[in-house]
């Protein structure tokens, strides 16, 4: 018989040859014999006793696992006097995408070498917004716009770094299709297009079906737009989000592809919801929210606690911006893979001011510059404007300006992003975030690996990440 977290065997004074289970042969390894453990509250009491031993040691091993923070500017290839701007980052941070030189361009960014890679634009296509990159480079899109308007996805081949377009991919039931985000394992891919009625629409294939999402998520909510636009696609748990757009006033929604349910993404105070980026695992979103003063106002919206396969409740809160004149501006665009940090843009009196919400404190954006010694020492850039994306990981890509006065993209990691052993909402690796995983076990927010349940594999996942910081799959490397 298995206990939903462990083998139910008791842990002996001498193991036995039969209990194979690699967490019990750790905490018995530490001398933890406590057989309640095939309990919930017995497992709480082991862990307490196996973890508390290892406490002193923990932060230390936790924090030199992460990742060194870390600055640098895109620079455009013309030099300083040129134009760049940072769109996309790849998952795993190691790629950021942009265009150059007033958008005749776009380059590719590999941060472990520091290597700039330019690619010319089609013939005739002037705007390349980036839409997908993924770790290998195995799929690189962007959509690009031409003279007379039009507008569709191109796919950068590996024929000498040529870009060719992908058509009307989802024709004839959909046109002017473009891409506008993929899940990591390929199975749904997000899309924009126009119906046969003229309508926007928001486009899923799932494992090669096509699916009308907005159509979908307005009958299932009992929404009367016709137009909906698809704002971001979960890298992780398959999840996308969007906007339905009705006469009395935008709806945004979330839906969960594993499930097939959908969910409103309502402000409390009754404003405009605009989506903008999901986390990873499909728990949180952020974006912005307009006042009826006309305010705009970044949020965090999580659907944290609610069980694994639904139903799904969610709730917001205000980023809140730096010092500004009313109406202020503040917009949530990227967010780690835990969904504990928010990157974005507040107006900080006339200048837009590239800020990160930190350590779960929506209630005091920090401003980026003043995070990384690099960012002052480096002296390239004379303001840091937003952060436009961020990767699971904590890697942002964002835009500024140079001492010449041009638009330039940099690209930034802040230590301790992207790690899911953070469990309390309180800074800090402690007994606490297990405490809290526990209380939560079997939410959403459990599924560690992201497989659409919550078992042995995730409880495994999360007690090797957070005894000895190796969880390079929690983010916390």
């Amino acid at each position: 018989m298995k206990h939903r977290f462990m083998a139910a065997n008791c842990i002996s004074s001498e193991r036995s040859v039969t209990d194979s289970n690699p967490l019990v042969w750790r905490l018995w390894s530490m001398g933890v014999t406590d057989c309640a453990m095939v309990g919930l509250t017995g497992l709480r009491s082991a862990i307490a006793l196996a973890a508390g031993a290892l406490l002193l040691g923990l932060s230390a091993s936790v924090a030199d696992a992460q990742p060194a923070p870390f600055f640098s500017p895109l620079e455009s290839w013309s030099g300083t006097g040129g134009f760049s701007s940072a769109g996309r980052v790849s998952p795993s941070g190691d790629w950021v995408f942009g265009s150059q030189d007033g958008d005749m361009g776009t380059f590719l960014w590999h941060r472990p070498t520091g290597l700039r890679f330019d690619v010319a634009n089609p013939p005739g296509v002037f705007t390349m917004t980036p839409a997908v990159i993924d770790e290998r480079l195995s799929i690189v899109v962007a959509n690009g716009s031409t003279v007379n308007g039009s507008t569709q996805s191109y796919f950068l081949g590996d024929n000498g770094g040529a870009w060719f377009p992908l058509g009307d991919i989802l024709s004839p039931q959909f046109t002017d299709v473009r891409m506008v985000g993929t899940s990591a394992d390929g199975q749904v891919t997000g899309f924009t297009g126009t119906d046969a009625s003229g309508n926007s629409a928001a486009i899923a294939v799932e494992n090669g079906t096509v699916l009308d999402l907005g159509a979908a998520v307005a009958a299932q909510l009992g929404l009367n737009g016709s137009d909906n636009q698809l704002r971001d696609v979960a890298t992780g748990r398959a999840t996308s989000i969007g906007i339905n757009i009705a006469a009395a006033g935008n709806v945004a929604w979330l839906y969960d592809h594993p499930t097939g349910i959908a969910v409103r993404i309502d402000s409390p105070n009754g404003d405009l919801v605009y989506p903008m980026a999901v986390s990873e695992d499909g728990v949180a979103v952020t974006g912005l929210t307009m006042t009826s003063a006309g305010a705009l106002e970044g949020f965090y919206w999580t659907r944290r606690g609610s069980p694994i396969d639904g139903p799904y409740t969610g709730t917001m809160t205000q980023l809140v911006g730096l010092s500004q004149p009313a109406p202020g501006v503040t917009i949530g665009f990227g967010i780690d893979a835990a969904g504990h940090n928010v990157a974005g843009l507040s107006l900080d009196g006339t200048n837009l001011t590239a800020v990160v919400w930190q350590n779960f404190d929506w209630a005091s954006p920090l401003i980026l510059e003043t995070f990384t010694s690099d960012i002052v020492a480096s002296g390239h850039l004379a303001q840091l404007g937003d952060v436009v994306d961020t990767s699971p990981l904590g890697v942002m890509a964002g835009n500024g300006l140079n001492h010449a006065g041009s638009p330039e993209g940099f690209a930034a990691r802040l230590g301790g992003w992207g790690c899911k052993v953070e469990f309390d909402f309180v800074p800090g690796i402690t007994l606490s975030d297990f405490n809290a995983f526990l209380a939560s076990y079997g939410s959403i927010e459990t599924d560690i690996d992201l497989d659409g349940v919550v078992g042995d594999s995730d409880f495994q996942a999360y007690f090797d990440a957070f005894m000895w910081g190796a969880g390079t799959l929690l983010g916390c490397k």
